[in-house]
């Protein structure tokens, strides 16, 4: 009986199984706890991320921002902090301040904010209008923004520097190093014997041009082109003439293979020379300017030939100079809006270059006669010739772009104290016109299109000491300055403009891509705030 009770009793101890049964429980809570808090913090990590990655692609969203701006006007960079959505930095350069100037994501909860930071040895103060030490290295031309991106609390920081490269990266540059055909005293479109040599004259050295048969020109001694130089042919030097600046490593480049016939002395490089260079190209005048030049109610584009006068800050336009050597009529004055001056062609019978140049042309060609000084950006661009007829100068933070789609001419009518020589060609003094400028300065981006640069009458005259062009030069063919050993027209004395690497002249035109492109991306830590 007692044995029996025994066994009922332990079999009735029920609670040991409810026992073990939650202990069971609470180890498969345990595990499923352990489960979800990792999913959790695997979910959590995943949405920062997430969070992180579209972060950044709002800073990239503000870098293309800011460089959407610079290919449509290489010169944004001179507003500084407009419109919204770039911040211009203190002192700190780099503390963001305005919540208005930060930017949404497109179709996103992202934003953006883009700084102009300080280079490296611009002012303290901020970015300042036009002032491009305040925003662009001076050395490399170069100049760097920081594009802050956030979502949804996430916040990364993009530096990413900008530079141009371009036809306005070079002092000089030639198609071809030989005069422009329409300049020959022997053209004659009419005889085959002409049409051969004309033929043979516009190609290439490397491509079968026999080297000085077409007039292909010298630098001499003495002469210097102080910065970066490009030819599609081959140079032709004689003594000991200077490409490059010191302390720059200059480019002077040929894309002939051969790069360079010397018939005596040694050229003197400032930096690298280099054969076999790519090809670059001259477009054609670009008809936009027209409309550039043009603005309702004051209306830029006038008809040739003009007379314009810089300056300071705004422009006098008269039109032919009266038989007495008056001033002619006043056509315009005043500051063009756009900073653009289109001279266009009326009824113009003249269609090539005279070797024996007089003056002045018949009435209805596109001429610009150019000269003075400009405290303002301007492009004055000709249907047919810009004849710069005496200094040509601007200011510090300003730039002057000459365009001709046929000739720029150094005005030169070869008088010669108060007699005119037996020997001058045919000239004659025109229009009241006095004798050409010794040592002639100017300060400009020089571009033509299909034809040269040059002096008029350059082999007559007395010799007129330096033409001094600071700036750059572009043409199809290699104008002529001087003539007989340095004794008629100028000795040449160029120097490259710097800020043309950044700062170029109001729609400008580029024989290669000349816009703003990124050089440059980092990220940078710790970003900065955005609202």
């Amino acid at each position: 009986m007692r044995r029996r009770n025994l066994t009922t009793r332990l079999a009735g101890e029920s609670g040991f199984t409810m026992v073990l049964s939650m202990m069971v429980l609470l180890v498969a809570s345990l595990i499923v706890i352990a489960a979800f808090t990792t999913a959790n913090g695997d979910s959590g990590t995943s949405r920062r991320d997430q969070y992180s990655k579209q972060a950044y692609n709002a800073a990239e969203a503000g870098v293309n921002f800011y460089l959407a701006k610079l290919v449509q006007d290489t010169n944004w960079w001179t507003n500084c902090y407009t419109p919204t959505g770039v911040v211009q930095p203190g002192t700190l350069f780099g503390a963001a301040d305005a919540a208005n100037d930060v930017r949404s994501v497109p179709s996103s909860q992202g934003k953006y904010m883009v700084e102009l930071l300080k280079p490296p040895n611009g002012i303290t103060t901020g970015c300042v209008s036009n002032q491009s030490d305040s925003v662009i290295d001076s050395r490399s031309g170069m100049m760097s923004i920081r594009a802050t991106g956030s979502y949804r609390g996430t916040r990364r920081s993009i530096v990413a520097t900008f530079k141009r490269k371009g036809f306005l990266d070079y002092l000089w540059f030639t198609d071809k190093e030989t005069p422009a055909p329409a300049t020959r005293d022997d053209n004659n479109p009419n005889t085959t014997a002409d049409q051969t040599l004309m033929a043979e004259c516009a190609r290439y050295v490397r491509d079968g041009r026999v080297a000085g048969d077409c007039g292909d020109q010298y630098w001499f001694d003495d002469e210097i082109v102080e910065g970066q130089s490009h030819t599609n042919d081959r140079w032709r030097t004689q003594g000991s003439p200077i490409f490059g600046r010191e302390d720059k490593n200059d480019s002077t480049e040929a894309t002939d293979p051969d790069g360079i016939d010397s018939s005596s002395g040694s050229p003197v490089f400032r930096g690298r020379f280099i054969q076999g260079a790519p090809n670059l190209q001259i477009p054609d005048l670009d008809p936009s300017l027209t409309a550039q030049a043009t603005v309702p109610g004051d209306d830029w584009a006038v008809t040739g030939p003009v007379h314009i006068t810089l300056q300071g800050g705004s422009v006098e336009v008269r039109g032919p100079r009266q038989a007495d050597g008056n001033a002619g009529p006043l056509l315009k004055s005043g500051s063009p809006p756009k900073g653009v001056i289109y001279v266009k062609n009326g009824t113009c019978l003249t269609t090539s270059y005279l070797a024996g140049q007089t003056y002045p042309r018949e009435n209805g060609c596109g001429d610009a006669w150019v000269s003075g000084n400009s405290d303002k950006d301007i492009t004055i661009a000709a249907a047919k010739d810009v004849i710069v007829e005496g200094p040509v100068t601007h200011s510090a933070t300003s730039v002057v772009g000459l365009i001709a789609n046929g000739f720029v001419r150094v005005y030169h009518p070869c008088w010669s104290g108060t007699n005119q020589s037996s020997s001058d060609n045919g000239s004659v003094r025109g229009e009241g016109a006095g004798g050409s400028t010794t040592n002639l300065t100017i300060e400009a981006a020089i571009l033509a299109l299909k034809n040269s640069f040059m002096v008029d009458n350059w082999d007559c005259g007395n010799y007129l000491g330096e033409l001094r062009v600071k700036g750059a030069i572009a043409q199809a063919y290699r104008g002529t300055v001087s003539g007989s050993g340095l004794s008629h027209g100028y000795l040449k004395k160029y120097t490259y403009n710097p800020a043309l690497r950044y700062h170029q002249p109001p729609y400008y035109l580029n024989p290669v891509e000349a816009t703003w492109g990124i050089y440059s991306q980092t990220e940078q830590s710790g970003a900065v705030a955005v609202s």
